[in-house]
């Protein structure tokens, strides 16, 4: 064998165990697989819907809209930086979309309170409509997950088709209107 070859050899054999050290801190862009899920899974008609100051509302205020269910807490610091880009979202479609958020707050008054942190634009489920352990199974359903987890955002369209978990897509949008971005995130086209 050529020395460059032995030499070559030598430098992947030294190489493995490090690159096998450091797949484990590498993370693909997208570390989510999601499931459909049907709308009335997420939002029954039995389930009580308020506005966002939290009077109850019939669900024909949603009706002939896109819907982003967004699964949410107060205390989840990412689902506040995600929900500001989802509220900016809705400022600019608001003809067209409505948001409604799944709490997993500990309270009552903690979710009323989030609410209000979104200028009480967003419509939510009221906070008993099911047990806090089926919320988070839920997650995990949609994440195909062991474990649940959040923020999740999932968009339906008018006709409660599931569109897509548009995360990223909503966050480009908005960011598109600081940075330069090929295409703004347009469902309805």
């Amino acid at each position: 064998m050529k020395m460059r070859e032995k030499l070559l050899n030598i430098l992947v054999f030294l190489c493995l165990p490090t690159l096998a050290i450091c797949k484990d801190f590498i993370k693909p862009s997208n570390p989510y697989t999601y499931t459909s899920v049907n709308y009335s899974e997420l939002i029954s008609e039995n389930f009580l819907l308020r506005n966002g100051h939290g009077e109850v509302v019939n669900h024909s205020a949603l009706k002939d809209k896109y819907v982003i269910v967004f699964f949410t807490a107060k205390w989840c610091g990412p689902c506040k930086m995600y929900g500001n880009f989802i509220k900016k979202f809705l400022d600019k479609h608001t003809d067209k979309l409505r948001v409604v958020m799944i709490s997993l707050d500990r309270s009552d008054k903690d979710l009323k309170q989030y609410s209000s942190y979104y200028d009480n634009k967003f419509y939510y489920l009221d906070y008993s409509h099911r047990e806090m352990s089926e919320i988070w199974e839920l997650t995990a359903k949609i994440k195909t997950r062991k474990k649940g987890s959040i923020p999740v955002i999932v968009m339906y369209n008018e006709q409660r088709e599931l569109i897509g978990f548009p995360r990223t897509h909503i966050q480009l949008d908005i960011l598109s209107e600081t940075r330069e971005v090929k295409k703004p995130f347009n469902p309805w086209n």
